[in-house]
């Protein structure tokens, strides 16, 4: 672990994978490109979950579509309601 960062297996092969032999080495630009990538993805994911969080009133771990419906209605209330049932429904089938 280096600077409160584990990296998984599947990143140190992929880190791996771009050395080339003959210098053993990984260019600049790729270590950032791969460093950057990863630190998009924490950021997405911490605000995801913060989001996720103002949407879970009762800290249930779960949302139901009424926790949408008031999530949305005190968001932006002349979203229609098939428009929140829609967004449910494809959170649903996205995770």
């Amino acid at each position: 672990m280096l600077f409160g960062y584990k990296p998984s297996k599947v990143e140190v092969d992929s880190v791996m994978s771009s050395v080339q032999l003959e210098n053993s080495g990984i260019l600049l630009e790729k270590f950032l490109n791969l460093v950057s990538t990863k630190k998009a993805v924490q950021l997405f994911d911490g605000e995801t979950r913060h989001i996720f969080t103002a949407f879970d009133v009762q800290n249930r771990g779960f949302l139901t579509l009424e926790d949408f419906k008031k999530a949305f209605n005190s968001i932006s209330p002349k979203l229609s309601e098939r428009i929140v049932v829609e967004a449910f429904r494809c959170s649903t089938f996205f995770w």
